[in-house]
């Protein structure tokens, strides 16, 4: 009886001791911000779907050293959204130049800013403006839209 008693409260002790609360495994990180947008004729149609540009049109640089910042195409809803992960941006304040072959665009006036936790970093947006263009924002898919002429 007294075998039993210590090799239960060993196994007792055993699992308690195996779960660890700084296990990160268990835990979904909270996904980066990303600047999503599209570029539009002037009659609405996407200009990367009709094939007027390609995504090798498009540049977008820090102005402070003219580093090329990393994007993506993202077929959304069968239309193709341009998108940049804050990620990709070191953290600070930026000034990006999207262009479309040479061309600017509009400029993107940028602070990210890196919140560390226990089990996940996380690069967030804390301040954005959008400068020298028109666009639109829908609220709904958070994308900004372009009109390229």
């Amino acid at each position: 009886m007294k075998l039993k008693s210590i090799t239960f409260l060993l196994l007792i002790f055993c699992f308690f001791n195996s779960c660890d609360s700084n296990d990160c495994e268990a835990v979904v990180c909270v996904p980066n911000a990303t600047f999503n947008f599209e570029l539009l004729d002037t009659e609405n149609n996407n200009i990367l779907d009709s094939g007027v540009i390609t995504i090798s049109d498009i540049s977008i640089i820090d102005l402070a050293n003219q580093s090329s910042i990393d994007f993506f195409r993202n077929d959304v809803d069968n239309s193709s959204i341009i998108t940049v992960s804050s990620q990709s941006i070191s953290s600070g304040r930026k000034t990006l130049s999207v262009t479309i072959s040479n061309d600017q665009l509009f400029q993107l006036s940028v602070e990210t800013v890196v919140t560390k936790g226990e089990c996940c970093s996380v690069v967030q947006f804390s301040d954005f403006e959008i400068q020298e263009a028109d666009f639109e924002f829908d609220d709904a898919t958070g994308v900004y839209t372009f009109i390229w002429q």
